[in-house]
C-alpha cells in the first residue's frame, strides 16, 4: 500500500520510558490511538486516506511496537497523563482525537482529564467500559491470550470469534488490516500492562463531564464491543453523533478505510 512520503520519526522520552512517534500528512493535527496490542502500523489504510487532511500523529503505547513496557504498571488516567505528555514535547496545544477500541477508551480518558486539549473526539468500536454491555466470555477467552499475535493462522482463527463483520465468513481472507498487527505483535508484559489498566474502568460517572464535540463510529456486528455501548454513550455524552454501520465488525474502522476516512473527515472538518 502506498501511503506517501516517509513520515517524521521521533523518539519522545516520557520518564525511563523512550516511545516512538510517527507525524505524517500535513493540516490540522489529528492523534490516533492504537486498540490494544496495536502498533504504528496498523494505521496504514487510515493514513493513506486522511494525510492529504491531516498531520497524523501516530506512536506506539508502551509495550507495543517499538517501545518497551512502563518499568510499574498504571491505569488509563496514568497512561492519559502520558499521552498529554507526548502532546507538550511535541508542542501541540490542541487536537483532535481518534481512539480505536482500546485506545477509545484511553481518548476518553485523555477527553475527560486534558478538556481543553481536545478540540473534537473520535471514539471508533470502544465501550465505556465497566457498566457498559460486555463481549461474550468466548470472545473474552480469545482476546485475552496474546498468542493470538503470534502467527498470522492463530490471529486468523481468532478474528471471526473477535471482530465478527468481514470475518466471518473469510472476505478478507489475509488481505485486511488484520495482517498488519503480525508485524509486531505486543510483548506478553507489554499486553497485561494495556489489560491491568482497562480491567475495571469505566467513564460512565464522568461521560456527560466531557466537553468535545464527539463522533461515535461503531458496526452492528462487533462481537468485541458490542453496538449498545455505542449506543449508550450517544445517550450520555453531551455533543455527539453516532454513525453505526450495518454488518461492520470491529475491524471496519480499518479494513474500510476509504469509507471510514470519509466520515472521520466530514465530522472533523464540519463547523
Amino acid at each position: 500500500m502506498d501511503v506517501g512520503p516517509r513520515p517524521e520519526r521521533r523518539l519522545v522520552k516520557v520518564g525511563p520510558t523512550e516511545i516512538r512517534v510517527h507525524l505524517r500528512g500535513s493540516g490540522p493535527e489529528l492523534v490516533l490511538l492504537n486498540g490494544i496490542g496495536g502498533h504504528i502500523g496498523m494505521w496504514e489504510p487510515l493514513v493513506a486516506e486522511l494525510q492529504g487532511a491531516r498531520r497524523l500523529v501516530m506512536f506506539d503505547a508502551p509495550g507495543a511496537g517499538s517501545t518497551d513496557p512502563l518499568p510499574r504498571r498504571v491505569r488509563m488516567k496514568g497512561l492519559a497523563s502520558i499521552v498529554v505528555e507526548i502532546l507538550d514535547q511535541l508542542g501541540l496545544q490542541r487536537v483532535d482525537l481518534l481512539g480505536y477500541s482500546w485506545g477509545g477508551a484511553l481518548a476518553q480518558q485523555v477527553a475527560r482529564d486534558a478538556h481543553h486539549r481536545v478540540r473534537r473526539l473520535v471514539l471508533a468500536s470502544t465501550v465505556p467500559g465497566t457498566g457498559g454491555r460486555p463481549p461474550s466470555l468466548k470472545v473474552v477467552l480469545a482476546m485475552l491470550s496474546p498468542t493470538r499475535f503470534s502467527t498470522p493462522e492463530k490471529t486468523r482463527e481468532a478474528a471471526a470469534v473477535i471482530y465478527g463483520g468481514d470475518y466471518r465468513n473469510g472476505q478478507l481472507d489475509g488481505r485486511g488490516a488484520l495482517r498488519l498487527w503480525n508485524d509486531k505483535p505486543p510483548t506478553a508484559a507489554g499486553y497485561a500492562q494495556q489489560l491491568y489498566a482497562i480491567t475495571g474502568w469505566t467513564s460512565l460517572p464522568w461521560l456527560g463531564q466531557i466537553r468535545a464535540r464527539t463522533l461515535i463510529l461503531s458496526g452492528d456486528d462487533d462481537p468485541l464491543a458490542p453496538a449498545f455501548n455505542a449506543r449508550l454513550m450517544a445517550r450520555l455524552l453531551r455533543r455527539a453523533e453516532l454513525h453505526l454501520v450495518p454488518g461492520g465488525g470491529h475491524l471496519w474502522l480499518l479494513d474500510h478505510a476509504p469509507e471510514s476516512a470519509r466520515v472521520v473527515e466530514a465530522f472533523l472538518a464540519s463547523s
